[in-house]
């Protein structure tokens, strides 16, 4: 299944998987342990961001890690999966190298 990353956060990979689906789903994978979360939109607005179960989670300090990148880029992956499954458009993976504050 492809998958297209958007985030790589010293490891933790941020990304969307397989084919377009709404509501929109990303993913979080460190190794073979990840996390899902699914961003709700509704009339065209936010509407909220929801955690989904997984069978290998992320360690509690990757999953606040995670939680972090979605909740402070929510607009800009919400962009990013328009680019990519409405316009076709290839994105390369924003590799972040600053350490994310704890605000």
């Amino acid at each position: 299944m492809k998958s297209f990353v958007l985030y790589d956060y010293f490891g933790l990979e941020v990304y969307f998987q397989g084919e377009s689906t709404l509501p929109i789903t990303v993913y979080g994978k460190r190794g073979n342990l990840k996390a899902v979360k699914t961003i709700v939109l509704k009339d065209g607005l936010l509407a909220g961001i929801k955690d989904n179960k997984v069978d290998s989670p992320l360690d509690d300090s990757d999953q606040e890690l995670f939680n972090q990148l979605v909740e402070r880029n929510v607009t800009e992956i919400i962009k990013s999966w328009i680019d990519i499954y409405v316009y076709g458009i290839k994105k390369q993976p924003e590799l972040i190298k600053q350490r994310l504050s704890s605000n």
